[in-house]
């Protein structure tokens, strides 16, 4: 076989392997999750960085977060969220939940109050120690503007001494 025979043998397969590609991935849904916090360069969140998804994480849509807090060693009772000022967003309280071992729990009570930023939810059942558990906030209004925003985590026990505890904080970017 000559060398131009096969350069022409070559080409006639790549263009049947790109066509069939193309086609392939003309068929795929992209993805609108947007997960974890990845990497933080700067500041203090770094090393206390929680993860997180969000459904779409697009500005001034409807999403979905959810806020993932690692296991403690006490039981929790009670999470706090502390919202930025300038996260221009607003927090629906009729639709938080707690994902605690894959079993979605309704809150005894949850308070999105906007003057003090902060989310406040307290739990039925607390989430045992050593269990990590899921804050699901749906109904969400993303800002009209994207950035990047810290929410901070603050959790506080029935079984130990009942004072806050900072457990970290979630970088949430909105694209």
């Amino acid at each position: 076989m000559t060398s131009r025979s096969k350069l022409t043998l070559t080409l006639l397969l790549a263009a049947i392997c790109s066509s069939f590609s193309g086609e392939f991935l003309s068929q795929l849904n992209p993805v609108q999750a947007q997960p974890n916090s990845g990497f933080i360069l700067f500041g203090s969140a770094r090393e206390t960085a929680l993860d997180y998804t969000l459904d779409y994480g697009r500005a001034n849509l409807i999403d979905r977060y959810y806020l993932t807090l690692k296991p403690q060693k006490y039981q929790i009772n009670e999470i706090i969220v502390t919202v930025p000022d300038i996260f221009k967003g607003e927090f629906d309280s009729q639709q938080i939940l707690v994902r605690i071992d894959g079993k979605e729990q309704v809150p005894e009570s949850a308070k999105w109050d906007a003057k003090e930023r902060t989310i406040k939810v307290t739990l039925k059942d607390p989430v045992p120690a050593n269990k990590e558990s899921v804050l699901i906030l749906s109904n969400v209004r993303n800002p009209y503007i994207g950035g990047m925003y810290q929410f901070d985590a603050r959790v506080r026990s029935i079984t130990d001494v009942p004072i806050l505890r900072y457990i970290g904080s979630w970088v949430i970017g909105i694209d």
